[in-house]
Formats: C-alpha cells, sequence, structure tokens
C-alpha cells in the first residue's frame, strides 16, 4: 500500500514523468482531490479544486510530454493543472446546461488541427473540443449526451460518461447515452457521422488496429423483460462503412451474458486485436474481434466497474467490487487473470497489511518497468502498488483511455530490435528461435553453461525468451542439454524434442520448471514436435526405417494423446498447426513423387490429394505455418526453378500465379528467391527473400494491391534509426504473431544471432 486517508478514488491512475503516480477523487465531505506521488511513492502534493471544492470522478489525463495534467469536475469546469505543482493553470466553464457536471476523462491530440487540443464529454449534451495551451474553446458538438439509467444497481449519483477517443487519422468518437456513437471533424466540430446501437452507453469506445470501434453498453432499462432490444450488448463498428452508410456500420453484435447494467467498464483490446469485456456481474470475456464469437469466459468474483490493464505476459488485471445481491465485503478483490489459462483467475488479494480492500472504479496502470509495476485504487482512498512480472502490453489500445498517461488517443508503438541472447556464458555462439505466441514469448534453442547439482558443462538448450529473460522449460538442470524447443503458446506449454530426435512437451514450461513428457511414437522410434495451438494440440512427424508420417498429439486435461495423420501410404511431414486443426507441411502425393506443400481442412483425419496445393508451376513447394483467419505460407518453385515466397488464403484449392509474394521494395531483377515462414490474422507474412546483389533479408509483406515486400532492416525504430544502422543485417524473418511482433535470425558483429522485433511500451 502507498497511500491511504486521502479520499475515495473514483477515477482510477495515470503515471506521467518519472514515474509520477496521480489519482483524483472525492473526500469523505464530499470535496474533490487530486494527488501526486513519486515512483518512490512520496507524496508530492494533493491539492482541492478552487471555488466549490466540486466532487471528482474522472481519470487524470496527461499530456505527452507529462508536464500537464487534464480533468473535469462536478462543477462544470474543466481544468488544466501543472503536473509538477498541482497549481492550475487554466479553466473552462461548461457554459450551457442543468446538468454541467463533467465526469468523462479527456482525450489528448497533440497533431489535432490549429494546434494541440483537448476534448471531453459533459452530461450537458455536448463534447468541447478547448486548445490544450490556454483553454479557450475550439468548438462543441451535440451528442444528447445525459445520465445513464438508474436502475438501483448503479445509481445515476455514481454515473460516469463516455469520454471521447481520437481515431489515427484525428476523427474524435464519442458514444452517447441516447444509443448512438458519434463521430466528429477535429478541425471544426462538425458530425461526419453517427450509428444507432439502440443502448445508452456509459462505458468508453475502444479502437482496433484496423480502426474499427468497439462499444459495450448499459441495459436501456431494468425491467429485464422479454424484449430482447433491451438488453446490454457489445457493438462493432466500421468507420470505413459508416462514412458511406450508417446503418450498414455495424459489423456484429453480442448480448450481454447477465442481466443487470450491462457494461460500465470499457473494453480492452490485446495486442492480437482480440477484445475484452468485463460485464458488471461478474464475467470477463474474451471476443473475436472479426465475429464476435466468444472465445473464452472468465467468473472473477465480485461486481465489475473497473476497466481492466493488460501486461504483456496478457496477465489482465482488475479490482472487483462488492457483490450487490449479497452484500459481501468478500467480492472485493485485486485480481489477476492470466488470458491464456482457462482456469483463470490466476490469483486474487482481498486485503493488504490485514485491511480488507476497497471496491474499485476507474483503471489500474502499469508501467513500462520489467517488473511491470502496478498501480490500482480503492474508494477507501488507498492506493496500492505491486509487481504484475511484466511490462504494460504495448497494443494500439490495450487499455482505458490507452495507456498510463490516458490521453485517448489511437497510436501505433514504435519497434525496438534486441538479441535472443543464450544462457549465461554463451559466448559468441548462436542462438536459433523458431516460434512466437501470442504475448511475444519465443522458442527455440540457446547455448551456453548449465547449472546441474554436480557442476556445470557447456551444451545447448531448449528456450523460451519472455521479456528478453531467458528460461531453459526444464529449468536450470543438466538434462535439458540437447533440448529444442519449437513451439509455445498463450498457455504457457512448451513443445520440441530431446536429444534422443523423440517429440516431447514441457507443460507450462514458458512459466515453471517441468520435467519433459514424452509424446507417443506409436510404431515410430523417432520424431519432432513441429508445432502447437492455443489448445495445446501439437502437430509434428514421426519416421522409422520404412516411413514417414505426420503425427497429431492432442491434449486432454493434462494429458496429450496421439495418432496419425495418413498420407496414403507416401510420407508427409508437418511444420504447422491452426487453432481450428488445419495442418500445414509437404507431402509426397506418389510413390517417389516431389515434395508439394499441403494444407488441411479443420480437423482432418488423414491428408489426401485433395490438400495438395501444388506448385508454382515448377517441381516442389512447402507450406510452413497456417492462420484460421487469413491463409496458408511457404515456398513453391517457379517455371524457371526458383522459389518464390506464396501466400494463399483459407479455402484457396491450388497455387496460382496471384499467390506468389512480389519481391522486395527498392529492387528490380526477376532471378531472385524468396520464402515464406510465418502468417498472423491480419495476412502479415515474414520469411527471407534475395535482393538484387543475391543477398537474403529478412522481409515483412502487408496484404494489398501493388504491395512490395519490406526489407526489415530498412524500418524505423524507436528513437529513429534502423535495424541496420544498429549494426544488424536481418537475414531471415520466421514467425510472427498477431501483434506484428517478429523473430528471426541475421549477423550482428560478424556472428549468426537471434532477434525479436517488439512494440515498445510508452509512458
Amino acid at each position: 500500500m502507498v497511500a491511504s486517508g486521502l479520499g475515495l478514488v473514483k477515477g482510477g491512475v495515470a503515471i506521467g514523468n518519472s514515474g509520477r503516480v496521480y489519482i483524483s477523487g472525492v473526500t469523505a465531505n464530499g470535496k474533490g482531490y487530486l494527488a501526486a506521488f513519486s515512483s518512490g511513492n512520496q507524496l508530492l502534493w494533493s491539492t482541492y479544486l478552487p471555488g466549490v471544492e466540486p466532487p471528482i470522478h474522472a481519470i487524470p489525463t496527461l499530456s505527452p510530454g507529462g508536464e500537464s495534467l487534464y480533468i473535469g469536475a462536478d462543477d462544470g469546469k474543466f481544468y488544466c493543472l501543472d503536473a509538477l505543482s498541482g497549481a492550475v493553470v487554466w479553466s473552462y466553464q461548461v457554459p450551457v446546461g442543468t446538468d454541467r457536471r463533467i465526469r468523462s476523462g479527456a482525450a489528448y491530440d497533440a497533431n489535432a488541427p490549429n494546434g494541440a487540443a483537448v476534448y471531453f464529454h459533459c452530461f450537458n449534451g455536448f463534447l468541447y473540443a478547448l486548445n490544450a495551451g490556454t483553454g479557450a474553446l475550439k468548438w462543441t458538438a451535440a451528442t444528447a449526451n445525459g445520465l445513464p439509467p438508474d436502475d438501483g444497481e448503479h445509481p445515476q449519483s455514481e454515473a460516469f460518461t463516455s469520454s471521447p477517443v481520437v481515431g489515427a487519422d484525428g476523427s474524435v468518437y464519442a458514444g452517447s447515452t441516447d444509443g448512438y456513437v458519434y463521430a466528429f471533424n477535429a478541425a471544426n466540430g462538425a458530425q461526419l457521422w453517427r450509428v444507432n446501437i439502440g443502448r445508452p452507453m456509459e462505458a468508453t469506445l475502444a479502437i482496433g488496429s484496423d480502426g474499427w470501434l468497439f462499444a459495450a453498453t448499459r441495459t436501456a432499462d431494468d425491467s429485464r423483460t422479454s424484449e430482447s432490444d433491451v438488453e446490454a450488448r457489445v457493438v462493432a463498428i466500421n468507420p470505413a462503412k459508416a462514412a458511406q452508410n450508417p446503418s450498414q456500420a455495424i459489423e456484429w453484435e453480442v448480448p450481454a451474458f447477465t442481466g443487470g447494467p450491462g457494461y460500465l467498464a470499457s473494453p480492452v483490446i490485446d495486442q492480437g486485436g482480440f477484445v475484452y469485456v468485463a460485464e458488471f456481474h461478474n464475467h470477463v470475456v474474451k471476443l473475436h474481434p472479426k465475429t464476435g464469437a466468444s472465445l473464452q469466459t472468465w467468473v472473477p468474483g465480485g461486481k465489475i466497474c473497473q476497466t481492466p490493464s493488460l501486461n504483456q505476459d496478457g496477465l489482465l488485471i482488475l479490482g472487483t467490487s462488492t457483490d450487490w445481491r449479497t452484500g459481501e465485503p468478500s467480492y472485493r478483490g485485486i485480481r489477476a487473470i492470466h488470458t491464456g489459462k482457462p482456469d483463470s483467475p490466476w490469483w486474487s488479494v482481498g486485503e493488504v497489511g490485514g485491511v480488507p480492500v476497497g471496491d474499485f472504479l476507474g483503471s489500474p496502470a502499469i508501467r513500462c518497468t520489467s517488473s511491470g509495476l502496478t498501480y490500482i485504487a480503492d474508494t477507501a482512498g488507498r492506493l496500492y502498488r505491486f509487481s504484475s512480472g511484466a511490462p504494460a502490453m504495448a497494443g494500439d489500445w490495450p487499455t482505458f483511455q490507452s495507456g498510463v498517461r490516458r490521453q485517448g488517443r489511437q497510436f501505433s508503438y514504435s519497434f525496438l530490435i534486441a538479441e535472443l541472447t543464450g544462457f549465461y556464458g554463451y559466448g559468441i555462439y548462436s542462438s536459433t528461435v523458431r516460434n512466437l505466441d501470442s504475448f511475444g514469448r519465443a522458442s527455440g534453442q540457446a547455448p551456453g553453461y548449465y547449472r546441474y547439482p554436480y557442476g556445470s558443462e557447456w551444451g545447448v538448450s531448449a528456450a523460451v525468451w519472455r521479456n528478453l529473460a531467458i528460461k531453459s522449460p526444464t529449468g536450470p538442470v543438466h538434462a535439458a542439454s540437447g533440448t529444442f524447443a519449437a513451439a509455445v503458446n498463450a498457455f504457457g506449454d512448451v513443445a520440441g524434442w530431446n536429444g534422443s530426435t523423440r517429440p516431447v512437451v514441457w507443460p507450462d514450461g514458458a512459466n515453471v520448471d517441468a520435467p519433459e513428457t514424452a509424446l507417443a511414437l506409436g510404431e515410430f522410434t523417432y520424431g519432432y514436435a513441429a508445432d502447437m495451438n492455443a489448445a495445446s494440440t501439437v502437430v509434428g512427424y514421426v519416421w522409422n526405417s520404412t516411413a514417414t508420417n505426420v503425427f497429431v498429439w492432442p491434449k486432454n486435461g493434462n494429458i496429450w494423446g496421439g495418432y496419425v495423420l495418413d498420407g496414403s501410404g507416401n510420407p508427409a511431414l508437418a511444420y504447422a498447426i491452426s487453432d481450428q486443426t488445419r495442418v500445414a507441411g509437404k507431402a509426397r502425393f506418389s510413390p517417389n513423387g516431389a515434395w508439394h506443400a499441403y494444407v488441411t481442412e479443420v480437423n482432418p483425419s488423414q491428408i489426401s490429394t485433395d490438400d495438395d496445393l501444388g506448385t508454382l508451376g515448377g517441381l516442389e513447394s512447402a507450406a510452413w505455418d497456417v492462420n484460421d483467419d487469413s491463409g496458408t505460407v511457404g515456398w513453391a518453385h517457379n517455371a524457371s526453378g526458383r522459389r518464390r515466397a506464396f501466400y494463399i488464403q483459407i479455402g484457396g484449392q491450388s497455387l496460382q500465379p496471384v499467390n506468389e509474394l512480389p519481391r522486395l521494395a527498392g529492387t528490380s531483377g526477376t532471378t531472385y528467391q524468396s520464402e515464406a515462414y510465418g502468417v498472423n490474422r491480419l495476412g502479415q507474412v515474414v520469411g527471407k527473400c534475395q535482393n538484387d546483389a543475391g543477398a537474403w533479408r529478412a522481409f515483412l509483406y502487408n496484404p494489398g494491391p501493388g504491395n512490395l515486400l519490406t526489407d526489415l532492416n530498412t524500418i524505423s525504430l524507436d528513437g529513429g534509426g534502423t535495424p541496420a544502422g544498429q549494426g544488424w543485417t536481418l537475414t531471415e524473418a520466421v514467425a510472427i504473431n498477431d501483434g506484428g511482433i517478429i523473430v528471426g535470425h541475421g549477423i550482428k558483429a560478424g556472428y549468426t544471432r537471434a532477434w525479436i522485433l517488439y512494440p515498445k511500451c510508452v509512458e
């Protein structure tokens, strides 16, 4: 616990320069206050707003430089404070309306037309745009926003207003209690469109990396009649369609999973684009961003009035409050849900120092430190600090009001490059990276000295890199020598093979030290586990002196079974498996025939000629990755006998010229070769391609007409510069996850090394 005694914290936590922490709330006698703490837990300042000292329910917003704090209050005034001293720099009085309370957070846009702007929403039915430096009014826009429904469970006296958010193109979006989502021109406040979602909004919109808006609504009333249209819902809106025809803009909508008020907490989006919604009545649900399909549900206990935050390991942190149905304070807690595990909550804290925690509003904030220092505040006026184990997730919209400074602006994070190092004492010997999970954990093999009970020895071992730190899934024992980790998934299971060329798994080996578990071989002698999906089903291939076959090992509970995918008596290899259990690899479809790429349908029983993808006019091909939402990638010979990278969408029957990926940007030759190794849900492809000098270069392909391959040596990194400018020559990219994190191999200081390109968490 960092601090206590200031008063109820209503809005949540924002983090500024040097880890300063800002909170806002209401004292026991109804006065609004703001306070700032140092990263070392010292109270730097606390202040009441001038005049009537109005209550403050909103969460603070900080300017990008951290020098200014913006917040509105119940007196209808919007304030700019000096973040270092707490002094009021300027204020703006809402001029009209019978209810002028400001309970939305603010959105800050440094790149707004005519100078930096700050936006806020008011109960009087208007959205306001002010000059961020002076407080001068830029424009107002009508939204008909007012009080949300008063249903007894969540009274109007405690209501918030949906905060405005700013899209990547500068458009300003707001959800209203009138049941519409609005879009405005940032230059003059002109309404661009509005989409009728039919239910009031109190939660703030979230924006996906593709610009889609996700709205979580209140229940229209508390009658809970048979009228299904009053139910709270989660709605996905496509702004591009809204601009053409608002009535066609809703891509999908799904009803709430329980009754009551619906959603007070805002949607949260992870790096992969998946949407998490926290319903008032004790449900957290993971939704597919393109379909709204429910992928996973957790019931953490207690009512949920707080928007969660995500760290890089996929730990979703939130506070829960007293359950209205029982009044039991035992439902209050700081809870962590591991989004990669169906049996979460992972842990829960109900008291600190022997003192029970209070209820929770607003949102926690996770720092970009390696320990993931996390702050969360309760309605008892206490601010808590703990380590979450990993930095905040660096997605386009990972948490309420987008990031620890709560600026409410969609933006893309800059990339960093780092070496995936070996174990202690690894020297100049190279690590090998093979795969990624949805949280950016990489798997492969690394060299180093291994400590075991009787000394140490140099060798190579299976490796998992988590936030750049390395571990062996087996732990620091000599028995790990010679192992290889081919795949890791969000659950933390690791699959690969051991030094005896036998397929193995390490249950939860990414998180704990786990002895290897041998996978079944059937009648075969050797084998490799090549890939694993989100459900921990493993795929690979096995062989003996007479046959080579694909093998699938499904997980049931904590046990892996196994069966052969028969290739009609011909040899077949598997390199990848999708979450829906499509299998990809290469096979001979006739005795002694050429190897051809294949991809199966969902849950295959065999590999047949119907799965043969053919070639691009040449002899052979191979498929290296498959994604259910996009397609299959690999390489195929063309008529000239050159390997060319291909990408064929799901449902494609055979390779056609249109499936060949283009050349590297900046090149003109036609004799190059290329290979694709990884594809994500968005259809982004990675691999390697030769430039005009014949040298291999790692590439990224973004789907779209006319797009060439991007040489990853030339991409811009955080703080400027390129990988080439940092001494790297990136020769191949082997995997990309849905968050755009990429791993591969390259040369630095004359030696081959494994690398990772990942987005930087920004404070």
